[in-house]
């Protein structure tokens, strides 16, 4: 049984995936519902045959793909959670393809007829573990001040 609760997990990101939960979970986050889900991704890289501790954007986009009678919603939520895992694993020094949102390409969703709260500069990539080494694209290091 691993450290997380329930059946070990099995996959070579077993490891990155426990200590990402460990690591929210001090933050005080719950984590429930994303480790059921980061436990599903686990069996799909078990399943897929994955021999190295890495996220390519293969095992992205497979992850990525909708399910009978998913909402987009759920599905982003689901990448959400990979992405979080690619980018600890990133602040771990390990090159992972850092997944990007999935929407429809729709505005931002409005509630009581306000804009979404901004998230504050450099949000997701100013969490504790991302080194800002990634080159990504979207990586808050990568994009010139403003």
């Amino acid at each position: 049984m691993s450290a997380t609760g329930g059946r070990a997990l099995v996959s070579p990101l077993a490891h990155y995936i426990e200590g990402l939960l460990s690591t929210k979970r001090a933050m005080g986050y719950s984590y429930e519902f994303e480790e059921y889900e980061l436990r599903r991704f686990d069996e799909l890289c078990r399943l897929r045959g994955l021999a190295y501790a890495t996220i390519d954007r293969e095992l992205a986009m497979a992850w990525a793909e909708p399910r009978p009678s998913e909402s987009e919603g759920y599905r982003c939520q689901r990448v959400s959670f990979v992405r979080q895992l690619a980018l600890y694993m990133v602040g771990q020094g390990i090159d992972c393809y850092v997944p990007r949102g999935f929407s429809t390409g729709r505005s931002p969703r409005r509630r009581h007829g306000r804009r979404a709260i901004p998230r504050s500069p450099g949000w997701p990539m100013s969490t504790p573990w991302h080194s800002g080494s990634c080159g990504a694209a979207d990586c808050a290091s990568a994009r010139s001040p403003t």
